[in-house]
């Protein structure tokens, strides 16, 4: 007994490991006739015809398999001169003991060799009932008329979701409140086909230990894996003719034996499974929805602003009742996604396994912008057919060692006895998780400066003079004042938002026509000039006058004006040590101890351009800011006479002026304008230059520098550079990081929060009482750093100051 304990006590100091999926199966065999104990009989565990685990009755006839993955189950028990039964559709869930109690019966030499199949017939009172929710099998979801796990789960009491497949909420907790599990490794993107789900456990009360971090619920999943024998599945079904929505779906499984063992047993085996969905509506509105007709779309799109009473008003204002449908199905809202599930397992031998899965899904969501918003312009009505896309990509590897250190008997033969500590195990476990996800605009995607581009604006500088007179000449004379924008055309022939550059039809412009001919390469005084400012679209900016129509449906042409891209890497290592403790043998109870350890590290990143189209406006405003504007200090450098320059007859009352240079002054931090100059072959920095001439493809977001796009407020990001870049250097790098110009940078750190756990957990059960006690530690640590509050009334406190208080 010494032995034993100090066993134990070894044991608890040296495995530190955390969660795996924990299921057992126990029972009593005995002889029909005479109901005493059958001793030392051989007890043999199937799934899907594939032999998991075999053990020995101990000298109370009883068994138990622990540590065993949730599924359905075989359990063959044989011993000589008693006729072998053989027990099918057990179901073993999760967290929780099945019992399955064993009679055998004598036969003659005939009905020896053959075995009883019996079905498992499930108690009406469960035994094991210490967590509170529900299991759904394979069968089960099979049989439900629903093919999402979230619906799946919500048949369970306590579980709600605001529509099918929406988020769950567990008992009103919050909708991000719930836990997820595959294969007993916690997820944190899509899930897979219910089609490759073997068992779907909800938990909304009594969480074990091992469990940790939980304020809503768990949804624990377990895959199914490979069978005995070859075989497969095809499935498919449409409702193109059906209904409106023209849901699809195609899906293919296959399993089977890779390589058998000289007694033909399957040692290394696979599971595939994969499927194809396409849904036109994937979440289908309870009322009609209104969009455009399309001849009337088309029109609206070829003048979206008209001319009334010399007055430019919106197109869209003047829309009736039977210019739109009335649809039953959310325009431009189709979903496309492929999953594919792989799974191979491996038996080096009765005591070691290894599993390794993986796991892939990909979904292209096309969305309408602020559906259902209280407060923004509908966009649906017009604009439909420019959903953006929200694509997903989730990438997942799984990877099991399963370790069985002894079972219920020690020995051999005569001196096999019953060990006190019994089904020791342990079980290492580690999962890669990748999660890219990237909202944008389907046309434009990353080319970022197409998102505010309308057309071609090209603008001379031309010089102004003031007219002064001389009181001792008694003469007017001209002053170099300053330059000025002046319009000389416009060319929306190479748009790629056409739309949008219709919206100047109004202004009678056309490509390439000469505007403002009657102003010369100089100006004296004010000049009422056709300018940038009077068109209704220009590259960066549409008037807000006609943006929406009356406030209630976005205008014609709208383009979704932001590029979000995300990358999120998920590391996870579990280790589970378990096993029982007989202190008085297995019918004085049994203490099923399990114990263990939790890391998890996480890499957080996002890039967000949150305002592509007002590049354009950071163009425009950081292109000539370091000008001053022309020089007119006592002594000033002059550039030249204007006859000099122009070479054109003065006309009266004009008479030649000297024209004075511009004053430059670097900018802070400033890139833009150097860099912008340097594309175009201009090297004398005091030459105007007019970003709004230029196209898409000759600017790029690293001619500006990161202070200009932050002080934009276009960009969101960390854990990239202001590029786009991945970045994985350190917090302090944000204040020192500098280019080779010595521009600071400010790259934001990746977060990198950390998260681990430890766990000790005692599950005793006697004879038809069975209790769970436990003790479990989290820790969290963001792993980073945050600014303090210059303005706090009190000194700041980090955390282990204020705990050490």
């Amino acid at each position: 007994m010494k032995r034993s304990l100090l066993f134990v006590t070894l044991f608890l100091c040296s495995l530190g490991f955390v969660l795996a999926q924990s299921a057992s199966l126990q029972g009593k065999v005995t002889e029909e006739d005479t109901g005493e104990p059958v001793i030392f009989a051989a007890v043999a565990l199937y799934q899907n015809g594939v032999l998991k685990a075999g053990t020995e009755t101990d000298f109370d006839g009883n068994y138990n398999f622990a540590n065993l993955d949730p599924g359905t189950y075989a359990v063959e028990v044989t011993y000589l001169g008693l006729q072998t039964q053989r027990i099918e559709d057990i179901k073993v869930y999760e967290g929780k003991v099945r019992i399955v109690d064993i009679e055998m019966t004598s036969g003659d030499a005939i009905t020896l060799e053959t075995a009883i199949v019996r079905t498992f017939k499930v108690p009406l009172v469960e035994a094991d009932n210490t967590t509170q929710g529900a299991t759904i099998t394979s069968d089960q979801i099979r049989n439900l008329p629903t093919r999402n796990i979230n619906a799946l789960a919500a048949t369970t009491a306590g579980l709600g979701s605001a529509d099918e497949g929406d988020n769950i909420t567990v008992r009103g907790s919050r909708t991000d409140a719930t836990n997820y599990y595959v294969d007993g490794m916690r997820v944190q993107g899509s899930l897979i086909p219910e089609s490759e789900i073997d068992q779907l456990q909800v938990i909304t009360g009594g969480v074990e230990a091992r469990y940790g971090d939980v304020t809503g619920g768990i949804i624990s999943i377990t895959t199914k894996g490979p069978s005995d024998q070859f075989s497969g599945g095809l499935e498919a079904e449409t409702s193109q003719y059906l209904d409106p929505y023209n849901n699809n779906l195609v899906g293919l499984n296959l399993s089977g034996p890779i390589l058998r063992n000289k007694k033909g047993v399957s040692v290394l085996g696979f599971r595939f499974g994969g499927r194809y969905t396409y849904n036109e509506d994937d979440d289908p509105s309870a009322v009609p929805v209104y969009r455009v007709k399309d001849e009337v779309l088309a029109d609206l799109e070829a003048n979206p602003v008209i001319l009334r009473n010399g007055a430019q008003l919106v197109a869209a204002d003047y829309l009736l009742n039977e210019d739109v449908n009335a649809l039953e199905t959310r325009p431009f809202e189709d979903l496309t996604r492929y999953s594919a599930t792989a799974k191979i397992d491996a038996r080096f031998s009765e005591a070691i396994d290894v599993t390794l899965t993986g796991a892939y899904n990909e979904v292209n969501d096309r969305f309408t912008p602020s559906e259902n918003s209280a407060t923004r312009a509908s966009w649906r009505t017009l604009n439909s057919h420019n959903n953006p896309f929200d694509n997903r990509t989730d990438t997942r590897l799984n990877f099991r060692f399963r370790h069985r250190l002894g079972g219920t008997v020690s020995g051999e033969d005569d001196d096999r006895k019953v060990s006190t500590v019994q089904n020791a195990s342990y079980v290492l476990q580690a999962s890669y998780e990748n999660r890219l996800r990237d909202i944008m605009d389907p046309t434009h995607g990353t080319n970022y400066f197409d998102y505010g581009y309308i057309g071609r604006f090209d603008v001379d500088y031309v010089p102004v003079f003031n007219v002064l007179f001389d009181p001792v000449l008694q003469e007017p004379y001209l002053v170099h004042s300053d330059y000025r924008e002046v319009l000389r055309g416009y060319d929306p022939t190479n748009s790629p938002n056409p739309v949008l550059a219709n919206y100047n039809n109004t202004l009678g412009v056309s490509a390439n026509e000469a505007l403002n001919p009657e102003q010369g390469n100089f100006a004296i005084g004010d000049a009422n000039n056709l300018t940038i400012e009077a068109f209704n679209a220009i590259n960066g900016r549409i008037s807000d006058l006609f943006q929406e129509s009356w406030g209630f449906h976005q205008n014609v042409g709208s383009i979704y004006n932001r590029a979000f891209q995300s990358d999120q890497d998920i590391i996870i290592f579990n280790a589970n040590a378990s096993f029982d403790l007989l202190p008085g043998g297995s019918e004085k109870g049994r203490h099923s101890i399990q114990l263990g350890i939790a890391y998890e590290q996480r890499t957080n990143r996002q890039y967000d351009v949150r305002n592509p189209r007002r590049l354009w406006q950071a163009a425009r405003q950081y292109a000539n800011a370091h000008i001053q504007g022309i020089d007119a200090s006592e002594g000033a450098d002059t550039i030249g006479l204007y006859s000099e320059l122009y070479g054109e007859n003065l006309p009266a009352p004009f008479f030649d002026a000297p024209i004075l240079g511009v004053e430059i002054a670097a900018q802070d931090n400033s890139r833009f304008y150097r860099e912008v100059r340097n594309a175009l072959g201009i090297t004398d920095l005091r030459t105007y230059v007019n970003t709004d001439a230029l196209s898409p493809d000759q600017l790029s977001l690293d001619m500006f520098s990161a202070q200009e796009l932050n002080d934009q407020f276009i960009l969101d990001y960390y854990g990239y550079d202001y590029l786009g870049n991945e970045f994985d250097g350190t917090f302090d790098e944000f204040f020192t990081a500098r280019n080779a110009e010595g521009l600071r940078t400010f790259p934001v750190a990746p977060a990198r929060p950390l998260y681990t756990s430890a766990f000790i957990q005692d599950k005793f059960t006697f004879r038809d009482i069975i209790f769970r006690l436990g003790v479990r530690i989290d820790r969290y640590d963001a792993n980073t750093k945050v600014l303090q509050d210059p303005y706090s009334l009190y000194a700041i406190q980090g955390a282990a100051e204020f705990h050490n208080q």
